[in-house]
């Protein structure tokens, strides 16, 4: 059906979603191929294949991993972990860090030290636990 290398558009018909890859084995019965989310092994039946040129912005795979998809079953694009962002040319943590510094007393009082930080805009609750942490472990 489709040669080694040859670009290929696939589109799942239960979910409407479709990539872009560059084919790398195709045994008639499944077709494997290479897409900016890592390698997909999807039966030929599940979904559409239809051959297209490769796209301007083709870098490869840019994840290491093989996604072996069932009939049926939607492929789940892997998230970016969120970096932590400078404010006035310190990192959130050395923010944290600072604030701990500034009031010992937080360093044993987890939901008060918290709290400051989400009121402070330095970031979500559940970011600011993690934070926390790892400001306390610094800072002992």
């Amino acid at each position: 059906m489709f040669s080694k290398n040859d670009f290929i558009k696939w589109t799942d018909t239960m979910i409407n979603h479709a990539v872009v890859g560059r084919v790398i084995k195709d045994d008639g019965f499944r077709v494997e191929f290479e897409t900016e989310f890592g390698t997909f092994n999807v039966q030929v039946d599940d979904g559409t294949f239809e051959r297209t040129s490769k796209p301007k912005n083709w870098a490869g795979s840019t994840v290491k991993a093989t996604f072996v998809l069932p009939a049926g079953e939607k492929p789940e694009q892997p998230k970016k972990p969120a970096k932590a962002k400078a404010v006035g040319g310190k990192t959130k943590i050395d923010l944290i860090v600072d604030l701990l510094r500034e009031d010992p007393t937080l360093v044993t009082n987890r939901k008060v030290a918290i709290a400051m930080i989400v009121e402070a805009g330095i970031s979500t609750p559940a970011g600011a636990s993690t934070f926390y942490n790892t400001a306390k472990k610094m800072l002992t």
